[in-house]
């Protein structure tokens, strides 16, 4: 009997343990700093460099002395041996301009761009969107632990809302953070190449790609002949016919308009000239 008495106290306190450890866990947060704005910056800069893997080495060496750490690296070789690749650095907000200046100094500045994003209305947003979600949650907990008997399919449908109502507060705390990390700390994307390589004249580069270019022209020109007399060949049985038809047709209509043209001589009538009355043209 104490047993039973002890398990209903619990199951009645547990609804206020509940919502008492989900205030306690689900405050409202700040904006970082203290700021009543959120402004998110990134960076774009593209290097013309003459040795890729000695001004490599150096932009990660102004980099370390700007406090910026890498984020990722992309880099490549073509078939004549330019390289060209990207460097994407993260460093704090405030010395992103100091690191893009020192970052123009490394090669030939080609292209730059910073951009300001103001995300203090998605971040607020965010914040409401987490407090609904947390009083969705409570309702649900007090509903759950409510005295009166429920069926199973409705406890099994009340905690199956109970979770997506946690996994989407877990997300929307989770779009808060990546935005206050990004105000804090700016990308800055570097976009490095090498000029061509100037190439002296051989012949037998040359004599190899002309050949090589002459056997691709040529074979392409066969394939297309090939080609074509299949589609003829394959078609034979729509155009032969077609091609005969024409023939006779064409063969029936001139015969016909000669023999229009001559009905319409036959039917011409002839005019013969009079007679000349005698002694006309004799001069005394």
């Amino acid at each position: 009997m104490k047993r039973l008495v002890s398990i209903a106290i619990l199951l009645m306190l547990a609804p206020c343990v509940c919502a008492a450890q989900t205030s306690a866990v689900t405050q409202p947060e700040q904006a970082p700093g203290g700021y009543s704005r959120l402004v998110v910056r990134s960076g774009y800069i593209v290097l013309k460099v003459r040795e890729y893997k000695a001004d490599r080495a150096k932009i990660l060496d102004v980099a370390r002395e700007c406090g910026a750490t890498l984020r990722d690296e992309c880099s490549e070789t073509n078939y004549i041996g330019q390289n060209h690749g990207n460097i994407t650095l993260e460093v704090s907000a405030p010395c992103l301009n100091r690191l893009m200046n020192h970052l123009q100094g490394i090669g030939k500045l080609y292209s730059q761009n910073v951009q300001t994003t103001d995300q203090t209305s998605q971040y607020e947003s965010l914040q409401r969107k987490a407090d609904i979600l947390r009083q969705n949650e409570t309702e649900l907990l007090d509903f759950l632990h409510r005295p009166r008997r429920m069926r199973g399919s409705d406890i099994l449908f009340v905690q199956y809302r109970l979770y997506q109502t946690r996994a989407e507060i877990a997300k929307a705390q989770q779009d808060r953070l990546d935005l206050e990390r990004r105000s804090q700390r700016s990308l800055v994307q570097v976009s490095l190449f090498e000029p061509e390589l100037s190439h002296t004249f051989n012949w037998q580069n040359w004599n190899a790609y002309a050949s090589s270019r002459s056997k691709s022209v040529f074979f392409g020109v066969m394939h297309r002949g090939v080609t074509a007399a299949y589609m003829v060949l394959w078609l034979s049985p729509i155009w032969i016919p077609v091609l005969i038809a024409i023939f006779f047709l064409a063969r029936w209509l001139r015969r016909w308009i000669i023999a229009r043209i001559g009905e319409w001589r036959t039917r011409r009538p002839r005019t013969i000239p009079p007679a000349p009355a005698p002694g006309a043209g004799e001069f005394y």
